[in-house]
């Protein structure tokens, strides 16, 4: 984003303020015959002369169209409406283009921003230091945001989660503030379950079991799934699914006997096995909470979240790169997820600046521990493949 910055900025503080002035009464016609206009400034154009627009003669304006004064949608239920789109219109008279608003939903503005997806973005986005990193901002007011408490309250400060634990929390209507809290005990359990039960489970059962008896475990899956229907949300298995059920557990003990019945009642389970079931179980559940969601998660009453947002991690940026402009999509396909799988292997190796190392397997994630083995300072690599094309 740096050849975007402090270019646009400076040319919206100096129109703001006419926005700001003009303040007619609410006009929801798509029209707009009383949108304030500007004459096209040759100094904003000398501003921006380096700036890339995404269009030859048109500002593309990314605006969230929620509510006003900020923005809505007029009587068409097309066309946004609202202060932003004044101030959308102002800035791209004064630079002599022809405006095009993008209505974008409040969590896809970010990254529509930075992929080039709009020029630049006028909405009621407050001004944040972890914002500011990465964008320019220019604001016609005082935005300040905060937790009020009674004047006599015991709560001081607020540095952590745990201080506002078990107290009651008014938000704002229609917001994603308000969304969470209506649903934050569905939404905790499906990632408690799914995300932190599943996989904590799964880890302490390779503590003690073995990666075979974990498996076969996991192959038990469809039953519990059966029976958590069942059980839990009143859904009875027809008999086909019932069949494959039985033939699956069928299977799993089959292997655990070796095909007799004497190493099958010599069979015995650790606490790894126990912690695999567990993880099977709480899968189950999950998996059915997804497939029957509570009325406030289903059609229309479900929030229009991006669920990527929700899954950002915080210090993300720490090791995460922008992919360089010239690069398409197939230049970079191996670099989120095979590279870096690549890459871990030559560091859990321990390669070392001269090293002899061999690489077993020359597939996609192969060549990227090649890569990184070479990256990391290996003088030999031998790569060993049994597919004679590779």
């Amino acid at each position: 984003m740096t050849h975007r910055r402090n270019i646009l900025s400076a040319l919206l503080a100096t129109l703001l303020p006419l926005a700001a002035l003009a303040q007619p009464a609410a006009d929801l016609s798509p029209e707009q015959a009383g949108r304030p206009r500007a004459q096209k400034l040759d100094e904003a154009v000398k501003l921006a002369k380096d700036f890339k627009f995404q269009k030859e003669g048109v500002l593309v304006v990314g605006t969230t169209t929620g509510r006003l004064p900020f923005a809505a949608y007029a009587t068409d239920t097309k066309t946004p409406v609202g202060n932003a789109p004044d101030i959308a219109q102002l800035v791209a008279d004064s630079l002599g283009r022809k405006l095009e608003l993008v209505s974008t939903a409040w969590a896809d503005w970010p990254l529509g921003l930075q992929s080039g997806k709009f020029d630049v973005v006028v909405s009621n986005v407050t001004v944040t230091e972890e914002r500011k990193e990465k964008f320019d901002f220019s604001t016609y007011r005082n935005d300040q945001i905060g937790i009020y408490v009674k004047s006599d309250s015991k709560l001081g400060a607020i540095k952590e989660p745990k201080d506002i634990a078990g107290l009651k929390v008014i938000v704002s209507a229609s917001t994603n503030q308000e969304q969470i809290l209506l649903r934050w005990k569905y939404l905790a359990l499906v990632g408690l379950l799914g995300i932190g039960c599943y996989n904590a489970f799964q880890y302490l059962a390779l503590t003690s079991s073995t990666p075979i008896n974990v498996t076969l475990i996991a192959a038990s899956s469809s039953l519990w799934m059966l029976l958590v229907g069942w059980i839990g949300f009143r859904v009875r298995p027809n008999w086909r699914q019932a069949l494959g059920a039985l033939f699956s557990i069928a299977g799993v003990l089959f292997v655990l006997s070796r095909g007799t019945l004497q190493a099958l009642l010599t069979l015995r389970f650790v606490a790894g096995d126990v912690y695999m079931v567990l993880a099977t179980l709480a899968w189950a559940v999950y998996s059915w909470m997804l497939t029957r969601p509570p009325a406030s998660m289903r059609g229309d009453a479900r929030p229009r979240w991006n669920w990527a947002e929700f899954l950002l991690v915080p210090d993300a940026r720490a090791n995460l790169a922008p992919i360089p402009d010239g690069l398409s999509d197939e230049d970079v396909l191996l670099v989120p997820d095979i590279f870096s799988t690549g890459l871990s292997g030559a560091e859990s190796g321990g390669v070392r600046v001269g090293d002899a190392v061999a690489v077993f397997a020359q597939g996609p994630i192969g060549l990227c521990a090649t890569a990184g083995a070479r990256l990391r300072g290996a003088s030999l690599i031998i790569g060993i493949d049994a597919i004679e094309k590779r």
